[in-house]
């Protein structure tokens, strides 16, 4: 949940829009520091309130819900960021992101103030990131739904090195997890990357922040 109070810059990423039937944006973001226990709940019982609306906290785009996790009687809390409520292009996952994130630190006001400006595997591709102009490719010119997609992609290709279970996805090992598919994100941006994405993203992946910056 770390990352929760970064949400504004990262869902400001939203994709533009071509057409009435573009790509909701929908992601879920999983707390293990905030948690609902009843150690009088069987795991049937833990498993029947997944997904449930958490103390009636249901607004227009987003609500508070909980998943399971290892332990019965004992649920994660859970921000749901609605993806048919929330369409391409019209702002609404920034504005969403926000109201998640002050609603957070409304009720833990520490988190208001967070060490580390991402997850352990969320790696926030900025446009520093193309002071090399891969690709062709001018940082100044990058725009916010690019910068958003190649933020997803190389935060799971960085969390692939970790040891996975055959059912497991890289997508477990980070604090952002988008419930809209990864072939609808890219056709939303596809147009402005110029050049062979595979070689952008060796180039991308040759980066990391450091205590001094970019490196």
């Amino acid at each position: 949940m770390h990352l929760l109070p970064f949400l504004p810059p990262l869902l400001a990423t939203s994709l533009k829009a071509h057409a009435a039937n573009d790509a909701g944006i929908g992601a879920e973001f999983e707390s293990v520091s905030v948690t609902f226990q009843n150690p009088k709940c069987s795991n049937e019982n833990t498993d029947a309130a997944k997904n449930e609306v958490v103390a009636n906290r249901k607004h227009d785009t987003w609500y508070l819900s909980a998943d399971t996790g290892s332990e019965e009687g004992k649920l994660n809390a859970e921000s749901i960021l609605d993806g048919e409520m929330i369409k391409a292009g019209t702002g609404d996952a920034a504005k969403t992101g926000k109201a998640v994130r002050d609603d957070l630190v409304t009720e833990h006001p520490r988190w208001g103030k967070p060490s580390a400006p991402a997850g352990k595997f969320i790696a926030l591709v900025t446009k520093e990131y193309f002071q090399s102009k891969p690709n062709g490719i001018d940082g100044d010119k990058v725009s916010d739904d690019v910068l958003g997609f190649l933020t997803l992609v190389l935060s799971y290709a960085k969390a692939a090195k970790e040891v996975l279970r055959p059912d497991q996805s890289p997508k477990l090992f980070t604090s952002f997890m988008p419930r809209t598919g990864s072939n609808n994100i890219f056709q939303q941006v596809k147009s402005k990357i110029c050049g062979d994405l595979f070689k952008l993203l060796k180039v991308l992946a040759c980066y990391k922040r450091g205590p001094k910056g970019l490196e």
